[in-house]
């Protein structure tokens, strides 16, 4: 008798045991795919705002190429492209205090690539660059390859970008 209620006994803790491990296991599922689909909508907000970045950067350098440039055209595109700086500075801003500095580990070369630009293009927070320089050399060796660190630290020697008084 002793021996049947000891068997039962076990039987049930391992079942116990194995639904609770099936549950965490789904639990960990949901989890993990929540992450997944975070990170793919951070990975599409990134690529979005670089090919805004890029685009507004390109405008400019084709205005500069026409031979019949407008000074009104010219500020408008200054802005544009100011505008846009500005506003990835502050959802950069927002970004790393929330997550910290992102994993390489995480993102394909292109979109470190793509990320990297937003950093290096917020030259008006130029306090927030040093951060982010800050924060990719206190990663581990090879989270962030040091061609990104030497770029970063060659823009912050530059000469603060002048200001440009640009039309509201």
């Amino acid at each position: 008798m002793r021996l049947a209620i000891l068997t039962i006994i076990l039987v049930h803790a391992f079942c116990v045991s194995a639904l609770a491990q099936e549950n965490l296991a789904q639990e960990n599922s949901a989890q993990e795919s929540v992450a997944d689909k975070e990170l793919e909508i951070f990975k599409r907000e990134v690529k979005k705002r670089f090919d805004a970045d890029q685009k507004a950067r390109w405008d400019l350098i084709h205005y500069s190429k026409v031979k019949s440039q407008d000074p009104e055209h010219k500020m408008e595109l200054l802005k544009k492209a100011s505008d846009i700086d500005g506003e990835n500075v502050e959802w950069l801003r927002k970004l790393i205090k929330q997550f910290g500095w992102p994993s390489s580990e995480l993102f394909t070369q292109p979109e470190r690539e793509q990320f990297f630009a937003l950093v290096l293009h917020a030259d008006r927070d130029r306090k927030f660059q040093k951060k982010c320089l800050k924060l990719m050399k206190g990663l581990e060796a090879g989270q962030w390859q040091v061609r990104y660190h030497r770029l970063l630290e060659a823009r912050l020697k530059l000469k603060p970008p002048r200001k440009v008084k640009l039309p509201k």
